[in-house]
């Protein structure tokens, strides 16, 4: 990481997400790019009978080359995979669209915001968060097993969930913890892929180390946040006129609108390919109309990924597989073999693509409500589960720091 974060504005105390660095853009860029795909069955089959024929995979995936996009996609997931993520990510635009004061009935500010509703709690670099709300919980259980003792120490990883109640966005609950227990679940088994290349470069060697999987499958503190980017302020897709002829000139990220890096400190980091959606906006007087999901507004918009050699790429994650990011806590464990890349989230550029307007047209052709529909926004929706050992796993062999005190550390470094 390559600059601080301030606290300023935050709670004495306060514990924030340990993920953020300084926004450093490379002159480079590139995209999209292909990303090693290992298929779901393979891994799987490899689960059953562990082998190192997915070595080579993971190493070019993740390890520490300079060229490393830290990286991997699972492809040919079950066939329940397509609902679950639709579901799950209608479920965040209806509780994003919430009045305020219902959805901060749900902010837990005990757990630093790492439970529950978080929206313009984090300031980075001294400026508050306001892009992106998520609404995060623990993927395996509501409430984790631990000592009270456990949960005052480190209460970011280890206070009870907090869900919705009655009419306020029933959904989320009930889909967020089915999307995210399967993507745990694929995590588990690309944990153990890793393992078997990991076993030969990581710093602790004696009989009592933990693998990857099991340090993930035995967590208590495991997190699952599903994210809202709210649509950028002031900027509206205007749809009166006739659709373009070609795609907008697509704006690369620099320096001007990108203002956050991230790099995961998390073992694995699962990712739900994104939904983007258009919100129209309706003369006034008119009843609102749903959310329409439609292709990426831009080709640049979406995930990029910064690598060591100083490119900025375009990974776009397609919508039938997950992607999984390596955190700094693999590269501990594999002596350096693994590591992470950072990353960030670019808009994309000013005009809509042809395949979203395309899309977007032929709701007005075929549905009435939206014939006056002259304009509107985009906002991106996505679920990341963050793949972590428990507060007191050690993780660094030299030193015997366990994952709790490498996470204050790292908080301090930044708040």
């Amino acid at each position: 990481m390559v600059a601080q974060s301030t606290s300023k504005g935050l709670p004495e105390g306060h514990k924030g997400p340990t993920q953020m660095e300084a926004a450093v853009i490379p002159d480079v860029h590139e995209g999209p790019v292909d990303i090693v795909t290992i298929p779901y069955a393979t891994l799987v089959a490899e689960a059953a009978n562990p082998s190192t024929k997915l070595n080579a995979q993971i190493k070019t995936a993740f390890d520490s080359a300079p060229t490393s996009l830290g990286l991997l996609l699972v492809s040919d997931l079950p066939p329940e995979f397509a609902a679950k993520r639709e579901r799950v990510l209608k479920a965040m635009n209806d509780f994003a669209s919430l009045p305020e004061e219902i959805r901060d009935k749900y902010a837990d500010a005990p757990s630093f915001w790492t439970i529950g509703w978080n929206f313009g709690r984090q300031i980075f670099n001294g400026r508050r968060e306001m892009q992106k709300g998520a609404y995060c919980c623990n993927p395996n259980t509501d409430v984790p097993n631990v000592t009270p003792e456990q949960v005052e120490e480190n209460p970011a990883m280890y206070r009870p969930n907090v869900w919705p109640e009655g009419d306020d966005c029933p959904e989320l609950e009930p889909s967020l913890k089915d999307m995210s227990e399967f993507m745990f679940d694929v995590g588990s088994l690309v944990a153990g892929a890793c393992d078997t290349f990991v076993k030969d470069h990581r710093a602790m060697k004696n009989e009592t180390s933990k693998s990857v999987k099991t340090i993930i499958d035995e967590s208590q503190s495991n997190k699952a946040c599903l994210l809202h980017y709210f649509p950028p302020e002031g900027k509206s897709y205007d749809i009166s006129g006739p659709a373009p002829t070609s795609d907008p000139v697509a704006e690369l990220p620099d320096d001007r609108n990108i203002k956050l890096t991230w790099i995961f400190s998390r073992q694995l980091t699962s990712l739900c390919p994104a939904q983007f959606l258009f919100h129209p906006a309706v003369p006034e007087g008119s009843p609102s109309l749903p959310a329409l999901p439609i292709p990426a507004p831009s080709s640049t918009a979406g995930l990029w990924i910064k690598t060591r050699d100083g490119k900025s790429l375009h990974a776009i994650i397609p919508d039938d597989c997950l992607a999984f990011q390596t955190g700094e806590t693999l590269g501990f464990m594999s002596a350096g073999a693994l590591e992470a890349t950072t990353h960030f989230v670019h808009a994309g550029s000013e005009g809509l693509s042809l395949e979203a307007r395309r899309v977007i047209d032929e709701k007005k052709a075929s549905d009435p409500k939206w014939a006056n529909v002259v304009g509107g926004t985009v906002s991106r929706e996505t679920l990341a589960v963050f793949l972590q050992p428990d507060s007191d796993d050690a993780i660094v062999a030299e030193t015997g720091e366990t994952f709790g005190q490498f996470t204050k550390r790292v908080q301090a470094r930044h708040y």
